[in-house]
């Protein structure tokens, strides 16, 4: 994907670059080089905004993803 397609589809989605980050579980900075055209984004993340876009899933949907793959602390090593 381009990075006008990609810019656009941030946009459409009314996320920010910070909400972006998140998500992708990277830094502002490979954002930036995302929408730059630098580098191009993992199509997962792509796929995940395409489906935010077109009403698939929502943001609280993604929220509740991302809260239940943080590590609480409460993990056992072995």
């Amino acid at each position: 994907m381009n990075n006008v397609k990609f810019n656009a589809l941030i946009a459409e989605v009314g996320m920010s670059t910070a909400d972006v980050a998140t998500v992708a579980n990277v830094t502002a900075r490979a954002v930036y080089h995302w929408r730059n055209g630098k580098t191009d984004p993992p199509i997962s993340l792509v796929m995940l905004l395409k489906m935010l876009a077109e009403g698939k899933v929502n943001r609280d949907w993604i929220s509740n993803c991302l809260k239940s793959t943080k590590p609480t602390g409460d993990e056992k090593t072995t």
